[in-house]
């Protein structure tokens, strides 16, 4: 379960998520959320079989999370990782 998820931000004293992001960590909540979806699918790739050439700025995930949001399981090949993504 992530910060954001669990309400972690709170027991820091910060009243929103929002609040969280800009102070913490300098970004919007949209941001954050962009990132935290781009390290999700980074964290699937490494799984696949393909070498180890991986996308290094949250700008290059980001065509990438279209192509998961259109077709999920089909971007995994059957055996490795269930077949799901959790992004």
């Amino acid at each position: 379960m992530g910060i954001e998820a669990g309400k972690l931000w709170k027991a820091s004293g910060y009243k929103t998520w929002k609040d969280y992001c800009r102070s913490v960590a300098g970004m919007s909540r949209n941001h954050a959320h962009r990132m935290m979806k781009a390290h999700g699918l980074v964290e699937q790739l490494k799984m696949l079989p393909r070498g180890n050439i991986f996308p290094q700025m949250e700008a290059q995930v980001r065509p990438l999370l279209i192509g998961v949001s259109l077709r999920r399981e089909s971007l995994i090949p059957q055996g490795v990782g269930g077949g799901v993504f959790l992004v």
